[in-house]
């Protein structure tokens, strides 16, 4: 009776921390490719490099198989911004998304009109 216990409480602590990290790992994948879409995004990039955003940090909980709801932290000007995302991850890849352009109304405080001309 004492191996099956011990067993079981291997099997748990296993378990457990494994699915820990596997969520800090697609945290910090959401965390790269967020950072690396908005460098790169038509409309808000300039903005992103000029005024020095950063992603502070990703925060998911997992909602069902394979999906996380979660809130990315822009710190930008020394103001923290959060945005919503949607995850979906298996174990291979993820996929992150917002909604529609809301989440990033922050960062038309700082566009300049040669930001909207262009």
């Amino acid at each position: 009776m004492k191996k099956v216990f011990l067993c079981l409480a291997i099997f748990s602590v296993v378990f457990f921390t494994s699915c820990g990290f596997y969520k800090k790992q697609i945290e910090e994948t959401v965390r790269t490719s967020f950072e690396e879409e908005m460098r790169n995004d038509d409309t808000f990039g300039k903005i992103w490099k000029r005024e020095g955003a950063k992603v502070q940090s990703v925060t998911l909980v997992q909602n069902g198989l394979n999906k996380y709801d979660g809130i990315v932290s822009v710190l930008l000007k020394g103001k923290t911004y959060q945005v919503a995302i949607s995850v979906t991850a298996d174990g291979n890849s993820s996929m992150w998304q917002t909604t529609g352009f809301a989440p990033f109304a922050f960062l038309m405080e700082y566009m300049s009109w040669d930001d909207m001309l262009k």
